[in-house]
């Protein structure tokens, strides 16, 4: 199966993998030919709205994830291409929020930690917690 993948068009390769009766490694190598396809598009995507690199490459590998998962649902298999987008789309808005939340939460304690007698301080301890806030993984 492996020598013909790369002529075969998407929605093909989706009704494939959509097909219950793969034989062993087919479906893996079906995978491996969307991954070569769309894999370097969606981590550049995710790299245009995230950083630092592993938040990208994680987000991009949680869209794959995603698509695996939910493939059985897509309707039209011709329409790949932007399903997969509209799960990166999403996945990405969904990072975004937890580091905006995630952030504010980090300003609040060190706001609240800051001592009140020296303001450089406060600031300082603001700037390291906003520093580990930005370093933290994304992860649930």
């Amino acid at each position: 199966m492996n020598s013909h993948l790369g002529s075969l068009e998407i929605g093909e390769i989706v009704r494939l993998l959509q097909d219950s009766v793969l034989k062993d490694g087919q479906r893996e190598d079906l995978w491996a030919e969307i991954f070569r396809r769309y894999g370097r598009w969606i981590v550049s995507c995710c790299l245009g709205g995230l950083s630092p690199r592993q938040d990208a490459e994680d987000a991009a590998q949680e869209t794959f994830v995603k698509a695996l998962e939910n493939l059985k649902d897509l309707r039209d298999p011709d329409r790949f291409e932007p399903w997969l987008h509209s799960i990166f789309r999403n996945n990405c808005k969904k990072l975004l929020r937890k580091r905006q939340t995630r952030a504010k939460i980090i300003k609040q304690v060190a706001t609240d930690r800051a001592p009140s007698g020296n303001p450089q301080q406060g600031r300082d301890t603001r700037a390291a917690w906003m520093d580990l806030a930005r370093q933290a993984p994304l992860s649930d």
